[in-house]
């Protein structure tokens, strides 16, 4: 499923699965919106691939879910006994209208449950304004109860327009997840966003079993200012709890319990072909310091240059008053 048509939610897609060899079992590619508004490599893939005749659109990528029009299920991991079926109910899609300007809006939101197990992803779902009225309190108003056990923070954990405290209070997780590098332009997850769900999820909700991370990264805007949360007390799993580190998070069930587990990346080994590919000899750790600098010398550069503007406007000033 490519829950939207921003880069950072699909461009991995071809690095993985580079042709049909790759993917035997591959049925259908849920996507929202329709083949007009795709970029034109995601396009390029399906086509390498040959999957054009497995994309499912949604109500021919128009809004759907809300609006007594249902968007239907997943067809995932069919299994003949009801007890192993995952069920997929896609809550909403293409709420934004499907233009250039509403990608975030139109993400596909699917509610996944699982033996007592419930997840809600939404990809980069979000409000078009800052009001209290909007998409998610459309959502809240329809469904009346968003309640899972597990939530993907919608928009790598944003702030302002995604996350706003009517869809939280709705949805009442028992253990959050992030997917997002503070330290990135955006600052995602936002400090704001998950001192907010402070009082909905913390470890005591957990199930037995489950690990709670120990520390965990925050931004604010622009990714200047990161915060360090040490000691965390809260069931907020991030996919970088700190500097240079990467984590995979797990959510796993059986019949007896679900839990979550969190794995460090550079445990798990690494592959060839990704973005710290070691072909060139560099050693991982290296390249990150590497670019660390960069982006460190990229900040001090803009403020030079801000320094610079502001001195010359203040030397045109001091002459235009001689």
């Amino acid at each position: 499923m490519v829950t939207h048509h921003d880069t950072d939610h699909w461009n991995l897609l071809p690095t993985m699965f580079t042709n049909e060899s790759n993917l035997p079992g591959l049925q259908n590619i849920y996507m929202s919106c329709t083949n007009s508004m795709r970029p034109a490599n995601l396009k390029k893939w399906i086509k390498d691939i040959k999957a054009d005749g497995k994309v499912k659109e949604f109500n021919n990528g128009r809004h759907c879910g809300t609006n007594n029009i249902a968007c239907g299920n997943l067809d995932i991991c069919r299994d003949d006994d009801p007890s192993r079926q995952v069920e997929a109910q896609v809550m909403a899609a293409n709420m934004g209208g499907c233009t250039k300007e509403t990608k975030n809006t139109d993400s596909i939101v699917t509610r996944f449950s699982y033996r007592g197990l419930s997840i809600l992803l939404s990809g980069d779902f979000q409000d078009l304004s800052l009001t209290s009225d909007g998409v998610q309190k459309e959502m809240v108003d329809y469904y009346g109860n968003l309640s899972v056990k597990v939530y993907h923070a919608a928009h790598h954990g944003a702030v302002s327009k995604a996350n706003k405290m009517v869809w939280l209070d709705s949805i009442k997780p028992k253990a959050v997840v992030a997917s997002g590098d503070p330290k990135g332009t955006y600052g995602h997850p936002r400090c704001e966003v998950c001192d907010s769900l402070c009082s909905l999820c913390w470890k005591e909700n957990c199930p037995t079993g489950t690990m709670i991370q120990p520390n965990y990264t925050c931004g604010r805007p622009g990714g200047k200012d990161v915060e360090l949360k040490l000691n965390n007390p809260k069931a907020i799993y991030t996919t970088v709890p700190n500097e240079n580190q990467l984590n995979v998070i797990t959510v796993s069930n059986t019949e007896a319990c679900w839990k979550i587990e969190v794995t460090s990346y550079e445990a798990r080994g690494r592959k060839r072909g990704h973005d710290d590919d070691e072909s060139d000899g560099t050693p991982p750790k290296k390249k990150r310091e590497t670019k660390e600098t960069k982006w460190r010398q990229a900040i001090s550069s803009r403020q030079r240059r801000r320094q610079g503007r502001q001195q010359s406007t203040s030397r045109q000033r001091e002459r235009i008053q001689g």
